[in-house]
C-alpha cells in the first residue's frame, strides 16, 4: 500500500514487474530507513508493520560487478492512536469506497484542490460523490474498520456540504448519512437533510460508542447525481 497512517498492524506486501525473458529479480529490503543492498533482507512474503517505519525496497538481478538494481521504491507507514485526542478518516485506508467514478478523493476536490466549503479551505476530508447503483439507487459510500486504539472511539464528527468547486454549475445536493456496525448489524445513527450547493456546511457529531465499522453514505438529493460533490470537511473519531 502507499504511505499513510494505519492503526494496527499493518501487513505490506512487494511485487517485483518481471520483464519478459528475463528472469525474476531478487526483491531485497530495509525497514530501518537505510538504503537497500545486496546483504539486505531478501523479500519472501508480506513484512508485518507495527510502528512508524519508512520502508524502502529495491530488486537486484546479478551477482558482483555484473549486477543491476532497480531504483529505490520508498513508503513510509505512520502509528495512529486515539489517544492522541482524534484521528482524521483521510489519514487512514478505507475497507471499501463505492463512488462516481473519479469523483472519490482524500483532502482535495475531485480536481486536486483543496476542499472548499462556504467560502473556507479545509486541509483535511473527504469528497464523496454518489453513483447510480444497479437497483437503480443514487448513492455514494466510504466504510472504515474501527480496530484497534480506534474500536475505543465514541464520537465521529464532520463539517458537510457541497463543495464550493460547483458554484459556477449552480448544481449539486445531497444528504449525509451516517450508519454504524455494531453488535453484528449495521444501524443508521444520523441522517441529515439535503444541502445544496451554496448552502452554509453543518458541522455535526455523532455518538459511534461500540462501533465496529463506520459508513458514511452521500445521496443524490433527490434530483440525480450531476455535480453531488459532497464534502465531509474534518472528518475524525474521536
Amino acid at each position: 500500500p502507499p504511505s499513510h497512517a494505519f492503526a494496527n498492524d499493518l501487513l505490506v506486501s512487494l511485487t517485483a514487474t518481471p520483464l519478459p525473458g528475463i528472469r525474476q529479480a531478487v526483491t531485497r529490503y530495509s525497514v530501518d530507513g537505510s538504503e537497500p543492498t545486496s546483504s539486505s533482507a531478501i523479500y519472501s512474503g508480506p513484512i508485518r508493520i507495527s510502528e512508524n517505519t519508512t520502508l524502502k525496497a529495491a530488486t537486484f538481478y546479478g551477482e558482483g560487478s555484473s549486477a543491476v538494481r532497480s531504483a529505490t521504491s520508498i513508503e513510509t507507514y505512520e502509528v495512529v492512536d486515539l489517544a492522541d485526542g482524534s484521528v482524521y478518516l483521510s489519514d487512514l485506508v478505507e475497507s471499501e469506497v463505492t463512488t462516481y467514478p473519479g469523483c472519490w478523493a482524500r483532502d482535495a476536490n475531485y480536481i486536486g484542490g483543496l476542499i472548499r466549503l462556504g467560502g473556507v479551505t479545509y486541509a483535511k476530508g473527504l469528497l464523496v460523490h454518489p453513483r447510480e447503483l444497479e437497483n437503480g439507487e443514487m448513492l455514494g459510500w466510504v466504510v472504515y474498520d474501527l480496530e484497534g486504539s480506534l474500536s475505543q472511539a465514541t464520537r465521529f464528527s464532520a463539517l458537510i456540504g457541497i463543495d464550493d468547486s460547483m458554484l459556477s454549475f449552480h448544481l449539486g445536493s445531497s444528504a449525509f448519512i451516517v450508519e454504524v456496525f455494531r453488535q453484528d448489524e449495521w444501524e443508521r445513527v444520523f441522517e441529515s437533510r439535503v444541502f445544496d450547493v451554496g448552502e452554509e456546511p453543518e458541522k455535526i457529531e455523532v455518538d459511534i460508542t461500540g462501533a465496529r465499522k463506520l459508513r458514511l453514505i452521500t445521496t443524490d438529493g433527490g434530483d440525480g447525481i450531476s455535480c453531488d460533490h459532497s464534502v465531509w470537511g474534518l472528518a475524525s473519531v474521536h
